[in-house]
């Protein structure tokens, strides 16, 4: 007797929990995929996280909750695409770099998040090491009056036209136009001109 209620209850059990995982399944199914814009809003959210001190257990537990949007993989994909737009700007931005360095530190060792760890902690490191970028501009003269080849700014070429007034005729020269034209004028000609190269 006992031994059927037992068998009962058994069954029973395994139907209830069945169904519970079954809903629970289901319900993951449900959840719409992250975009971008997720992304990026989750990051943020997790970066401020991480500023005010979270640790890594408190991290894990942060994609935990996402359940089956807080994979690795998919996350790593979107932090290089995030990591090559933001690198593509060309815009300095410390702040983030910093900051995903040291979310980075934190995940690196652990393993349910190491690769999101990698992956920011490479991307923080270009930030803060990249240099701001300079509009150079190289001008080869090729006859017999030709300037020596210097490299400046475009802004120091034009402060040099504004000051230097044989720098500004032997440019004239080279270039074919008024001596009294006015630096800016003479910077757009050279511009123009076939035997400029830009520097990057």
């Amino acid at each position: 007797m006992f031994g059927q209620i037992w068998q009962w209850l058994k069954g029973l059990w395994q139907k209830l929990l069945g169904k519970s995982l079954k809903r629970q399944q289901e319900s993951q199914k449900d959840l719409p995929q992250l975009n971008d814009t997720d992304y990026e809003f989750l990051f943020s959210q997790l970066l401020e996280g991480v500023v005010h001190g979270w640790h890594e257990g408190r991290i894990v537990k942060f994609f935990a909750g996402l359940e089956e949007r807080g994979k690795q993989g998919p996350w790593v994909a979107w932090l290089q695409r995030f990591g090559n737009k933001v690198l593509a700007s060309g815009a300095l931005n410390h702040q983030l770099g910093m900051r995903m360095v040291q979310l980075g530190e934190k995940c690196r060792s652990v393993p349910d998040i190491d690769q999101i760890g990698e992956t920011a902690y490479s991307i923080g490191r270009e930030l803060l090491t990249r240099q701001p970028k300079r509009d150079i501009w190289e001008y080869d003269g090729s006859d017999s009056s030709s300037l020596p080849q210097e490299t400046m700014t475009v802004e120091e070429l034009i402060g040099r036209l504004g000051q230097d007034s044989q720098f500004r005729e032997a440019m004239a020269r080279q270039l074919g136009i008024e001596t009294t034209a006015d630096p800016q004028a003479m910077v757009q000609a050279l511009i123009a001109a076939t035997n400029i190269t830009p520097k990057t």
